[in-house]
């Protein structure tokens, strides 16, 4: 809605989606969750790397480079899912 004098647009946030993806677990929708879940992991890049943001009109990471907060969505997402295989 505001300029704030940086060239681009703005991505949607990696951490995001890994809550996105622990709430669909929670929900018990565990297919959606694995779907979300593979599409998330495939976005790191050739060294393995999630940036902060991702921009899915251009397909293109944005923000830092690497990000501790993305890869730690991908740790607690990978978790949750692995915790629900476990339950009865």
């Amino acid at each position: 809605r505001f300029d704030d004098g940086l060239a681009g647009g703005e991505g949607g946030f990696h951490i995001c989606t890994g809550w996105l993806i622990e709430s669909l677990v929670l929900a018990g929708r565990l297919r959606e969750a694995e779907a979300l879940f593979a599409d998330f992991a495939a976005l790191a890049g050739p060294t393995g790397t999630l940036s902060e943001q991702y921009c899915p009109v251009e397909r293109m990471a944005l923000g830092n480079l690497p990000q501790a907060y993305s890869h730690i969505a991908v740790i607690n997402a990978a978790v949750a899912l692995a915790a629900a295989k476990e339950r009865p």
